[in-house]
Protein backbone atom coordinates (compact mmCIF):
# COMPACT_ATOMS: atom_id res chain seq x y z
CA UNK A 1 0.00 0.00 0.00
CA UNK A 2 1.48 3.28 -0.69
CA UNK A 3 1.50 6.13 2.23
CA UNK A 4 -0.62 8.52 0.61
CA UNK A 5 -2.92 9.08 -1.97
CA UNK A 6 -3.51 13.27 -3.13
CA UNK A 7 -7.38 13.46 -4.26
CA UNK A 8 -7.93 16.47 -6.39
CA UNK A 9 -11.34 17.78 -7.95
CA UNK A 10 -11.32 19.17 -11.47
CA UNK A 11 -13.84 21.30 -13.52
CA UNK A 12 -13.17 23.63 -16.31
CA UNK A 13 -9.01 24.34 -15.53
CA UNK A 14 -7.57 23.88 -18.84
CA UNK A 15 -6.32 27.58 -18.64
CA UNK A 16 -4.59 27.02 -15.17
CA UNK A 17 -3.35 23.49 -16.32
CA UNK A 18 0.02 24.05 -15.98
CA UNK A 19 -0.04 25.18 -12.24
CA UNK A 20 -2.40 22.33 -11.91
CA UNK A 21 -0.13 20.01 -13.13
CA UNK A 22 3.43 21.22 -11.49
CA UNK A 23 2.36 18.39 -8.70
CA UNK A 24 4.57 16.02 -11.60
CA UNK A 25 7.30 18.14 -10.67
CA UNK A 26 8.46 15.58 -7.58
CA UNK A 27 11.83 15.07 -5.92
CA UNK A 28 12.84 11.77 -5.15
CA UNK A 29 9.77 10.88 -3.29
CA UNK A 30 7.99 8.12 -4.40
CA UNK A 31 5.39 6.57 -2.07
CA UNK A 32 1.95 8.63 -3.27
CA UNK A 33 -0.03 8.87 -5.98
CA UNK A 34 -1.87 11.86 -7.52
CA UNK A 35 -6.25 11.00 -8.35
CA UNK A 36 -6.78 13.83 -10.29
CA UNK A 37 -10.86 13.60 -10.70
CA UNK A 38 -12.32 15.61 -13.57
CA UNK A 39 -15.68 16.65 -13.01
CA UNK A 40 -17.35 16.77 -16.46
CA UNK A 41 -15.34 20.13 -17.42
CA UNK A 42 -16.96 21.73 -20.69
CA UNK A 43 -13.41 22.94 -21.58
CA UNK A 44 -10.53 20.25 -22.46
CA UNK A 45 -9.23 19.45 -19.17
CA UNK A 46 -10.19 15.76 -19.15
CA UNK A 47 -7.82 15.24 -22.42
CA UNK A 48 -5.05 17.36 -21.36
CA UNK A 49 -4.54 15.74 -18.28
CA UNK A 50 -4.61 12.63 -19.93
CA UNK A 51 -2.04 13.72 -22.00
CA UNK A 52 0.32 15.28 -19.28
CA UNK A 53 0.45 12.13 -17.08
CA UNK A 54 1.49 10.04 -19.64
CA UNK A 55 4.59 8.44 -18.36
CA UNK A 56 4.07 8.74 -14.71
CA UNK A 57 2.38 5.71 -13.61
CA UNK A 58 1.38 7.36 -9.87
CA UNK A 59 -0.75 9.87 -11.50
CA UNK A 60 -4.26 9.00 -12.62
CA UNK A 61 -6.80 11.15 -14.44
CA UNK A 62 -10.67 9.85 -13.64
CA UNK A 63 -13.83 11.81 -14.80
CA UNK A 64 -17.19 11.65 -12.93
CA UNK A 65 -20.21 9.92 -15.04
CA UNK A 66 -21.98 13.81 -14.49
CA UNK A 67 -21.22 16.50 -13.19
CA UNK A 68 -21.77 16.80 -9.24
CA UNK A 69 -19.61 19.39 -7.55
CA UNK A 70 -16.56 18.95 -5.45
CA UNK A 71 -17.66 16.66 -2.94
CA UNK A 72 -18.74 14.21 -5.71
CA UNK A 73 -15.57 14.63 -7.31
CA UNK A 74 -13.88 14.01 -4.32
CA UNK A 75 -16.01 10.78 -3.40
CA UNK A 76 -14.69 9.13 -6.93
CA UNK A 77 -11.22 9.94 -5.56
CA UNK A 78 -11.86 8.32 -2.71
CA UNK A 79 -13.27 4.72 -4.53
CA UNK A 80 -9.86 4.68 -6.03
CA UNK A 81 -7.59 5.94 -3.75
CA UNK A 82 -4.82 3.08 -2.34
CA UNK A 83 -2.82 4.72 -0.36
CA UNK A 84 -2.72 4.70 3.74
CA UNK A 85 -3.21 8.60 4.14
CA UNK A 86 -5.45 11.03 2.22
CA UNK A 87 -4.63 14.48 1.39
CA UNK A 88 -7.01 16.27 -0.64
CA UNK A 89 -6.01 19.38 -2.88
CA UNK A 90 -8.42 22.14 -4.62
CA UNK A 91 -7.25 22.36 -8.42
CA UNK A 92 -6.66 25.75 -7.77
CA UNK A 93 -4.85 26.03 -4.94
CA UNK A 94 -1.06 25.23 -4.64
CA UNK A 95 0.34 21.69 -2.89
CA UNK A 96 4.46 21.81 -2.12
CA UNK A 97 4.79 18.16 -3.02
CA UNK A 98 8.17 18.16 -2.01
CA UNK A 99 7.08 18.47 1.44
CA UNK A 100 5.30 14.85 1.50
CA UNK A 101 8.69 12.84 2.85
CA UNK A 102 8.66 15.55 5.75
CA UNK A 103 4.90 14.66 6.62
CA UNK A 104 6.06 11.01 6.12
CA UNK A 105 8.77 11.18 8.89
CA UNK A 106 6.34 13.13 10.96
CA UNK A 107 3.64 10.15 11.15
CA UNK A 108 6.61 7.74 11.93
CA UNK A 109 6.96 9.79 14.98
CA UNK A 110 3.45 10.18 15.60
CA UNK A 111 1.85 6.41 14.15
CA UNK A 112 -1.18 6.95 16.55
CA UNK A 113 -2.23 9.84 14.70
CA UNK A 114 -5.92 9.42 12.91
CA UNK A 115 -5.67 13.29 12.04
CA UNK A 116 -2.82 15.85 11.29
CA UNK A 117 -3.38 19.29 10.69
CA UNK A 118 -0.95 21.62 9.15
CA UNK A 119 -0.96 25.30 8.98
CA UNK A 120 -1.29 26.91 5.60
CA UNK A 121 -0.64 30.31 3.30
CA UNK A 122 -3.39 32.32 1.99
CA UNK A 123 -2.40 34.21 -1.62
CA UNK A 124 -3.77 37.40 -2.48
CA UNK A 125 -3.40 39.97 -4.95
CA UNK A 126 -1.57 41.88 -2.82
CA UNK A 127 0.87 39.17 -1.00
CA UNK A 128 0.94 36.23 1.05
CA UNK A 129 -0.31 35.50 4.93
CA UNK A 130 0.62 32.50 7.20
CA UNK A 131 -2.72 31.20 8.43
CA UNK A 132 -2.73 28.82 11.49
CA UNK A 133 -5.83 27.96 13.34
CA UNK A 134 -3.84 26.27 15.73
CA UNK A 135 -0.94 28.49 16.30
CA UNK A 136 -1.51 28.32 20.26
CA UNK A 137 -0.08 24.49 19.94
CA UNK A 138 3.11 23.58 19.04
CA UNK A 139 4.76 21.43 16.29
CA UNK A 140 3.91 18.01 17.06
CA UNK A 141 1.61 18.68 19.95
CA UNK A 142 -1.43 16.55 20.66
CA UNK A 143 -4.50 18.71 20.11
CA UNK A 144 -8.12 18.03 21.25
CA UNK A 145 -10.88 16.85 18.98
CA UNK A 146 -12.72 19.98 19.71
CA UNK A 147 -9.79 21.98 18.54
CA UNK A 148 -9.64 20.16 15.02
CA UNK A 149 -13.48 20.85 14.91
CA UNK A 150 -13.00 24.94 15.48
CA UNK A 151 -10.32 24.71 13.39
CA UNK A 152 -10.29 25.63 8.91
CA UNK A 153 -13.66 23.12 8.12
CA UNK A 154 -11.93 22.67 4.52
CA UNK A 155 -10.44 19.29 4.31
CA UNK A 156 -6.89 20.08 2.63
CA UNK A 157 -4.09 21.02 5.28
CA UNK A 158 -5.17 17.92 6.81
CA UNK A 159 -4.27 14.26 6.55
CA UNK A 160 -6.96 11.61 7.51
CA UNK A 161 -6.08 7.68 7.69
CA UNK A 162 -7.92 6.16 4.82
CA UNK A 163 -8.76 2.81 7.10
CA UNK A 164 -11.19 5.06 9.14
CA UNK A 165 -12.60 6.49 6.08
CA UNK A 166 -13.09 3.30 4.40
CA UNK A 167 -13.97 0.91 7.13
CA UNK A 168 -16.83 3.79 8.07
CA UNK A 169 -18.13 4.67 4.73
CA UNK A 170 -17.70 8.43 4.92
CA UNK A 171 -18.11 10.20 2.34
CA UNK A 172 -18.58 14.21 1.28
CA UNK A 173 -22.42 14.92 1.02
CA UNK A 174 -23.53 15.86 -2.77
CA UNK A 175 -24.49 19.37 -1.88
CA UNK A 176 -22.43 22.37 -3.27
CA UNK A 177 -21.42 24.28 -0.24
CA UNK A 178 -20.80 23.27 2.73
CA UNK A 179 -19.47 19.55 2.08
CA UNK A 180 -16.25 19.95 3.62
CA UNK A 181 -17.56 21.37 6.74
CA UNK A 182 -19.60 18.15 6.71
CA UNK A 183 -17.08 15.42 6.02
CA UNK A 184 -15.22 16.72 8.84
CA UNK A 185 -18.01 16.40 10.79
CA UNK A 186 -18.51 12.84 10.02
CA UNK A 187 -14.77 11.99 10.70
CA UNK A 188 -14.88 13.42 13.60
CA UNK A 189 -16.30 10.77 16.18
CA UNK A 190 -13.48 8.22 14.53
CA UNK A 191 -10.99 10.53 16.04
CA UNK A 192 -8.82 9.10 19.02
CA UNK A 193 -5.54 10.86 18.75
CA UNK A 194 -5.12 13.91 16.64
CA UNK A 195 -1.64 16.29 16.28
CA UNK A 196 -0.75 19.71 14.86
CA UNK A 197 2.37 19.56 13.02
CA UNK A 198 4.21 22.66 11.53
CA UNK A 199 5.21 22.06 8.52
CA UNK A 200 2.88 24.04 5.50
CA UNK A 201 3.14 22.79 2.45
CA UNK A 202 -0.82 24.22 1.05
CA UNK A 203 -1.16 27.06 -0.26
CA UNK A 204 -4.83 28.53 -0.77
CA UNK A 205 -4.96 31.16 -3.99
CA UNK A 206 -7.73 33.54 -3.63
CA UNK A 207 -8.83 34.25 -7.09
CA UNK A 208 -12.60 34.78 -8.20
CA UNK A 209 -14.21 31.81 -9.32
CA UNK A 210 -12.54 29.61 -7.77
CA UNK A 211 -14.53 26.58 -6.30
CA UNK A 212 -14.79 28.46 -2.71
CA UNK A 213 -15.73 31.53 -3.93
CA UNK A 214 -18.08 31.00 -6.77
CA UNK A 215 -21.45 32.89 -6.36
CA UNK A 216 -23.67 30.31 -3.79
CA UNK A 217 -27.46 29.45 -3.93
CA UNK A 218 -29.65 30.56 -0.77
CA UNK A 219 -30.84 27.26 -0.71
CA UNK A 220 -28.16 25.40 -1.15
CA UNK A 221 -26.67 27.10 1.76
CA UNK A 222 -30.00 26.41 3.91
CA UNK A 223 -29.43 22.84 2.67
CA UNK A 224 -25.82 22.96 4.17
CA UNK A 225 -27.31 24.51 7.50
CA UNK A 226 -30.25 22.38 7.77
CA UNK A 227 -27.57 19.11 7.99
CA UNK A 228 -24.47 20.61 9.40
CA UNK A 229 -26.77 21.77 12.69
CA UNK A 230 -28.14 18.42 13.79
CA UNK A 231 -24.21 16.94 13.26
CA UNK A 232 -22.89 19.67 15.32
CA UNK A 233 -25.62 18.64 17.89
CA UNK A 234 -24.91 15.35 17.78
CA UNK A 235 -21.52 15.24 18.53
CA UNK A 236 -20.91 17.96 20.73
CA UNK A 237 -22.41 19.23 24.19
CA UNK A 238 -24.12 22.06 24.11
CA UNK A 239 -21.37 23.79 26.64
CA UNK A 240 -18.92 23.16 23.71
CA UNK A 241 -21.03 24.80 21.38
CA UNK A 242 -18.55 27.85 20.39
CA UNK A 243 -17.14 25.21 18.32
CA UNK A 244 -20.59 25.98 15.86
CA UNK A 245 -20.46 29.88 16.68
CA UNK A 246 -16.74 30.31 16.08
CA UNK A 247 -16.82 29.02 12.86
CA UNK A 248 -19.76 27.95 11.19
CA UNK A 249 -22.64 30.97 12.71
CA UNK A 250 -19.71 33.30 11.28
CA UNK A 251 -19.44 31.87 8.45
CA UNK A 252 -23.31 32.26 7.74
CA UNK A 253 -23.45 35.66 8.04
CA UNK A 254 -20.46 36.27 5.60
CA UNK A 255 -21.82 33.78 2.99
CA UNK A 256 -25.96 35.41 2.93
CA UNK A 257 -23.68 39.28 3.43
CA UNK A 258 -21.19 38.11 -0.11
CA UNK A 259 -24.86 36.76 -1.66
CA UNK A 260 -26.88 39.89 -1.09
CA UNK A 261 -29.44 38.69 0.76
CA UNK A 262 -32.08 41.11 2.59
CA UNK A 263 -31.36 42.82 6.07
CA UNK A 264 -34.01 40.81 6.65
CA UNK A 265 -33.49 37.60 5.04
CA UNK A 266 -30.47 37.56 7.67
CA UNK A 267 -31.91 38.44 10.64
CA UNK A 268 -35.03 35.79 10.06
CA UNK A 269 -32.03 33.22 9.89
CA UNK A 270 -30.58 34.20 12.97
CA UNK A 271 -33.65 34.61 15.04
CA UNK A 272 -34.01 30.76 14.47
CA UNK A 273 -30.35 30.13 15.15
CA UNK A 274 -30.47 32.12 18.63
CA UNK A 275 -33.81 30.19 19.31
CA UNK A 276 -31.90 26.91 19.30
CA UNK A 277 -28.87 28.01 20.87
CA UNK A 278 -29.97 31.45 23.21
CA UNK A 279 -27.02 31.24 25.26
CA UNK A 280 -24.19 30.52 23.04
CA UNK A 281 -22.76 33.86 23.63
CA UNK A 282 -22.03 32.74 27.04
CA UNK A 283 -20.03 29.95 25.64
CA UNK A 284 -17.24 31.83 24.16
CA UNK A 285 -14.34 33.93 25.37
CA UNK A 286 -16.07 37.25 24.21
CA UNK A 287 -13.77 39.52 25.88
CA UNK A 288 -11.03 38.28 24.26
CA UNK A 289 -12.52 39.13 21.00
CA UNK A 290 -10.69 41.79 18.59
CA UNK A 291 -13.20 44.32 17.60
CA UNK A 292 -14.44 42.76 14.77
CA UNK A 293 -15.63 39.45 16.43
CA UNK A 294 -17.02 41.42 19.52
CA UNK A 295 -19.31 43.67 17.31
CA UNK A 296 -20.12 40.95 14.56
CA UNK A 297 -21.33 38.51 17.62
CA UNK A 298 -23.35 41.23 18.93
CA UNK A 299 -25.05 41.70 15.84
CA UNK A 300 -25.61 37.49 14.91
CA UNK A 301 -26.85 37.59 18.80
CA UNK A 302 -29.43 40.67 18.48
CA UNK A 303 -30.68 38.56 15.50
CA UNK A 304 -29.50 42.42 13.74
CA UNK A 305 -29.36 41.84 9.56
CA UNK A 306 -28.91 45.82 9.30
CA UNK A 307 -25.54 45.58 11.33
CA UNK A 308 -25.00 42.05 10.66
CA UNK A 309 -24.37 43.74 6.81
CA UNK A 310 -23.11 47.09 7.48
CA UNK A 311 -19.49 45.22 9.99
CA UNK A 312 -19.32 42.79 6.75
CA UNK A 313 -19.30 45.78 4.48
CA UNK A 314 -16.74 47.90 6.92
CA UNK A 315 -14.84 44.96 7.34
CA UNK A 316 -14.23 44.43 3.11
CA UNK A 317 -13.35 48.21 3.05
CA UNK A 318 -10.51 47.64 5.74
CA UNK A 319 -8.65 44.40 4.99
Amino acid sequence: MLKFSIIVPCYNMEENIDNLLEMLCADNYSDYEVIYVDDCSKDNTYARMCEAVKGYPNYHVYQTPVNGGPGVARNFGLDKASGENILFCDSDDIFDISCLAKIDDFLKTHADADIVVFPYEIARKYGREIRDTYKKCNDGEKISVLSVAEGAPSPCAKVYKNSIISENNLRFPSQRIGEDACFLMYYIPYIKNAYKSGISYYTYVMRSGSLTHQKRKVEEVQTFYDKFLPTCRAYFPEGEIRMFVNGHLLSKAKIMTEMGCSSKEISDWFKEANALYPNWIEKIDYEKQGIYRKLIYRAMYKSSGIMIKMIMALRRILY
